[in-house]
Order: structure tokens, then sequence, then C-alpha cells
């Protein structure tokens, strides 16, 4: 989860920019949401190059590579699922985690960027378990306070709701 980068963009999907897991036990959910309706049945395919890594993932990007890690490394099946939203400070999955009115947009309950996250939480992982929970951020966050940068205290502030968040929804 957390910003543009962990999503796996690259320009035009381009499969030489990212790995294809070779091991068999590396899969995915092959499916990109962009809406806010319930989440399709789980059908598990294999993590190919191209592959979208449901909810939000647009390619196997690292995750191929990491998932090959796993599999080989602890011989043990891996199943990603990637809820990284581009453009996202930790300002913004803070108030859409809290369900601030200004994250919310039209439709209630649908708080972006933190929605994604909580439609997986809730339709996926009780089904599928969940071993960690992975966060790539900070680009956005630079630069918003003079001098560039921010007081550790302001990202810690906001990481650490979003966690607590995530800890409540999972029990």
């Amino acid at each position: 989860s957390g910003q543009s980068n962990a999503t796996g963009i690259t320009l035009n999907r381009e499969p030489e920019n990212v790995y294809a897991p070779t091991d068999d036990r590396v899969n995915c959910i092959n499916y990109f949401d962009n809406t806010t309706v319930a989440a399709p049945e789980m059908v598990f395919s294999h993590l190919e190059a191209q592959s979208f890594i449901a909810p939000q993932g647009v390619t196997a990007w690292c995750w191929g590579a990491f998932g090959q890690a796993l599999a080989t490394n602890w011989d043990v099946p891996v199943l990603l699922f990637n809820t990284a939203i581009g453009n996202t400070g930790i300002f913004k999955w803070r108030a859409s985690a809290n369900e601030e009115a200004n994250s919310c947009a039209t439709t209630p309950g649908a708080c972006m960027p933190y929605y994604y996250l909580k439609k997986t939480i809730e339709n996926y992982i009780p089904k599928t378990g969940i071993r960690a929970l992975l966060w790539h951020q900070g680009e956005n966050d630079y630069g918003i306070f003079e001098g560039g940068g921010f007081p550790p205290e302001y990202y810690y502030s906001n990481i650490k709701q979003v966690i607590d968040k995530t800890r409540a929804q999972l029990g």
C-alpha cells in the first residue's frame, strides 16, 4: 500500500520493466478496480509481467521479484494484493482512514485513498489471511513544509492513525 511507486506503474505497462516470477506459487487476483462497487469474486492467477494485482496494482513490477524470493526462500505460496494509489501523501491516507469529509467526495464510505485498503481488508483478507502489510510512502510528503521535508512527528502521527485504523479493521 502507499503511493504511486508501489502500484507498479511503468510506461505503457512495458513488460521489460517488470519481473514475472517463474514460481507458480506467486499469485494475484488479476483485476484492476476503478469503481466503488463490491469486490469481485476471488479468482487466483499466476502473477505475470502485465498482471494487475487487485485492487490497484498495475503490473508485477518489483512485486514479482519479491514474491519469487518469498516462495523460493521460505518455500511458501504467495498471494499479493496492491492497494497503493498514485499522488497520495500521508495526510490523505490519514484523512480517508478517518473518513474525514474532504476525502469522501460524493460516495459515503468511499474515502480515498484508504478505500481500496479497506475494501481489501473487508472482502479478501477474511478469506485469505494476511502475513504483512508493506507500505511505500514519502515523495509526496517531501516539500509540504518550508525548507523541504516535514517534521518527523507529523509523518509519525499520520501514519500511526492509518496503522491504528487498519489494525482495528483487522481485529
